[in-house]
């Protein structure tokens, strides 16, 4: 093959990529069946025109046999701000507060993967969630010395709002021909599931729900 075929081969597998259905994601566990580095993380998932999965750095086409996902957490996320008046002038600031316990809402999809279990993941993903609630306070008090007297008034607003926060999802794949699998582990969120969800439909799995 020429370099001419070769730029020319190359250029139409871009262009057949661009077109297809893809996913990245973040690998948390079965680092090896992608011979991932240690502190390489992300992979491409790619859906090809015949509903197969196929990766960019390993051989193999492969269908989804398991899938497992616990759902949406959400995580209260609290922020203070202050104005502070004394003699016709002011300073503001403003702290925000994360408070550690989460909320999961939906259930477990899937059914389960393999024996491994991992820790959550502390990640924040996405977008405020909700109106969350409002609280807005307000001090006075006078101050004096010498010849000078000032008054001041100091008012405070707090909000609380729910924040996503990526949780583990577990995939296992099957190549069809040579019958080889892996499963791995990843983070996952309500955006990314959104595009599995199209990944599913394309390569023909239908999820599992637990009751």
């Amino acid at each position: 093959m020429s370099l001419f075929d070769s730029f020319k081969s190359a250029a139409e597998v871009r262009k057949i990529r661009s077109n297809e259905l893809q996913v990245q994601l973040s690998v948390t566990s079965g680092k090896q069946n992608f011979f991932l580095k240690p502190k390489d993380h992300f992979v491409v998932l790619r859906v090809n025109d015949d509903g197969f999965i196929y990766f960019d750095d390993i051989e193999g086409h492969y269908k989804i046999t398991e899938f497992q996902w616990e759902g949406p957490r959400y995580q209260t996320v609290t922020t203070t701000s202050g104005v502070t008046k004394y003699n016709e002038k002011s300073r503001s600031s403003s702290v925000t507060q994360s408070h550690g316990r989460d909320k999961r809402t939906g259930r477990l999809i899937g059914a389960a993967v393999g024996t491994a279990i991992l820790p959550g993941a502390g990640t924040l993903v996405g977008a405020l969630v909700g109106t969350g609630n409002k609280k807005t306070s307000e001090v006075s008090q006078s101050r004096g010395g010498g010849r000078a007297k000032g008054s001041e008034q100091i008012s405070s607003t707090t909000q609380e709002f729910e924040q996503e926060v990526a949780g583990m999802a577990y995939m296992h794949l099957s190549d069809p021909v040579s019958n080889f699998g892996f499963t791995f582990g990843f983070y996952c969120n309500s955006v990314i599931y959104g595009d599995l969800l199209n990944v599913f439909a394309r390569s023909g799995y239908s999820p599992k729900s637990e009751s």
